[in-house]
């Protein structure tokens, strides 16, 4: 199957892969065409995805003795403030500390709370069962 530059550009990233056949006048069309064929997955395999995939639950080992114990709050539903009061620390400190889990987890935006929470009780119901 031949297709054009737009059909490949509009499916990039989805794991088609194309080869140029170099340009072609197509009756009735103006102008020289740049074609593609549609490639096999055994001759060409997909290109590896541009942003790496979410982080497994192990890379917990990646967080601090501090990152855990306030991550264990936060997995217990508890605010900053009441995680900075029980901890001694300022509100700033528990914002900084929850910045650095969410950058070693590869998380970002408003889920990553929650997203975080799930992530560590998911790792010590882990370690319970094993």
């Amino acid at each position: 199957m031949l297709a054009s530059r737009t059909v490949s550009d509009l499916v990039a990233g989805s794991g088609v892969a194309f080869a140029d056949r170099g340009p072609h006048v197509l009756k009735g069309v103006p102008g020289d065409w740049s074609l593609f064929a549609v490639v096999d997955d055994a001759e060409h395999p997909p290109p590896a995805p541009a942003n790496p995939p979410p982080r497994d639950d192990h890379d917990l080992s990646d967080l601090s003795g501090r990152e855990l114990e306030v991550l264990k709050l936060v997995a217990e539903g508890r605010t900053n403030g009441d995680i900075a009061t029980s901890l001694y620390l300022s509100n700033r400190t528990i914002e900084r500390h929850l910045s650095n889990i969410y950058a070693k987890l590869r998380m970002s935006g408003k889920a990553a709370r929650a997203g975080a929470a799930a992530r560590f009780s998911r790792a010590q119901a882990r370690l319970v069962h094993a």
